[in-house]
């Protein structure tokens, strides 16, 4: 770790002239810039200086299996297939991030085949992210090749549905670069309706999905002190996640749905896709789901909306049959586009 400097015209001085922490002697050191916050302290990537970090807020309904969304898009981020979607050479997790995407995202779903515990009440207003470093092919031999930083943090759906714990527990929502809105579609009646009985929940939530979702867009609004009316200048993927049950929901005429159906592009990213899906769920959502998300989405200037499914299948007695992650990246992907990250046809 590089000490602060404590001198005034020193820390003047750092404002401009920063000291690279990276060679063999930084590198035998294991180096790093601190966290400014004192209770937090963690040392940062080494590129923070250099390269441009994004913020991922997941969040959504306690029920909406945001560590399972998690598990799923990280593990599908890392193949081959995705790093040559978006023209990415590799990817790196920084500091103890694998080590925590192993243990508590990876090895549940992917290595035992079960449910993630729901993510328990904060009690430490420290929430470390998963940091993940993105590194690009390089284009020219006179251009270094291009890196960002991507922050996913993960949240108990409790604090992210109560206000005051969400600004105190949750309050990397108020910095966001993107936000991936999960709707359980279990809370919504008419959905639940239709589905077998054995895949029906024991009671459905009171709270909405646009209720929570409605929440935490005032409350991003006080913390950027927009005005009332002014819309929020940030991409939010509104996603339907179980997108597994949709099939009971689908109409014969609709059965060919492109959100039931897995990608198969891969050389470049495909925006017509994002286009239809955001049509198909929409429409969905207003003949049985929660009607009041597609006019919350209007509170964003760039807003679309899609359907995943972290594991492809429901558990069945503590038990996944198989994991079949259903189009997971597409929220993600289509986030980093509009944020200017990665290229598409």
């Amino acid at each position: 770790m590089q000490t602060a400097p404590t001198h005034n015209v020193l820390k003047v001085l750092s404002r401009f002239w920063i000291t690279a922490t990276k060679g063999r002697k930084y590198t035998r050191q294991l180096a790093g810039r601190q966290c400014p916050n004192t209770d937090c302290k963690r040392v940062l990537p080494y590129n923070i200086e250099r390269a441009k970090s994004y913020t991922i807020a997941i969040i959504g309904d306690g029920s909406a299996g945001k560590s399972h969304y998690i598990a799923s898009c990280i593990h599908l981020l890392k193949q081959r297939q995705a790093l040559q979607l978006i023209g990415c050479s590799r990817i790196v997790g920084w500091g103890k991030t694998e080590a925590i995407y192993q243990s508590k995202f990876y090895q549940p779903v992917f290595g035992n085949l079960q449910p993630i515990p729901l993510t328990p009440r904060a009690r430490s207003e420290i929430n470390e992210p998963l940091i993940y470093e993105l590194i690009f092919k390089k284009e020219a031999w006179w251009k270094p090749a291009k890196s960002v930083n991507l922050f996913f943090y993960d949240a108990s759906g409790e604090d992210l549905a109560e206000q005051d714990r969400m600004v105190q527990y949750s309050s990397y929502v108020l910095n966001a670069s993107a936000i991936i809105f999960l709707a359980d579609p279990l809370t919504m009646p008419n959905i639940v309706k239709a589905l077998p009985s054995d895949l029906k929940p024991g009671a459905i939530r009171e709270r909405s999905s646009s209720e929570v979702l409605n929440r935490i867009t005032e409350t991003f609004r006080m913390g950027q002190g927009l005005d009332a009316g002014a819309s929020i200048d940030i991409p939010v993927a509104i996603a339907l996640s179980k997108a597994d049950l949709l099939k009971y929901v689908v109409r014969s005429q609709e059965a060919t749905t492109q959100f039931l159906r897995e990608t198969t592009s891969t050389n470049r990213l495909n925006t017509a896709d994002f286009a239809t899906i955001n049509e198909e769920v929409q429409k969905l959502i207003l003949r049985v789901g929660d009607k009041v998300l597609v006019q919350s989405s209007e509170l964003f200037n760039t807003a679309s909306f899609f359907a995943v499914s972290a594991t492809g299948w429901a558990p069945d007695k503590g038990k996944y049959p198989a994991i079949e992650p259903l189009r997971c990246l597409d929220p993600l992907l289509w986030i980093l586009w509009k944020l200017n990250v990665i290229e598409a046809e």
